[in-house]
């Protein structure tokens, strides 16, 4: 079973920005990275994966052409999809 490590919430004094650009705290994604509990939905996303395993009818919703026991993503696209999230 995939298991989500949560991983250290990034810091504006850690993130690096081209010509040394100062990010502003009152911005409104800055403010929605720290309201967003992001090991909370990984964690529920996480048993969604593992439940499509199992259920032929998640397996139709999202778009396979037939049932399969084995996995139906590759580990590294939820890598890929936390880092499109921010």
């Amino acid at each position: 079973m995939i298991r989500y490590k949560s991983q250290k919430p990034l810091t504006l004094k850690g993130f690096d920005t081209p010509l040394d650009i100062i990010l502003d705290l009152e911005n409104r994604w800055v403010k929605l990275n720290d309201c967003i509990p992001w090991a909370e939905l990984a964690e529920n996303y996480y048993k969604t994966l593992e439940q499509i395993r199992r259920n032929p009818y998640l397996q139709y919703f999202i778009g396979l052409k037939g049932f399969r026991l084995e996995a139906a993503f590759a580990p590294s696209l939820l890598i890929n999809v936390r880092k499109c999230m921010g």
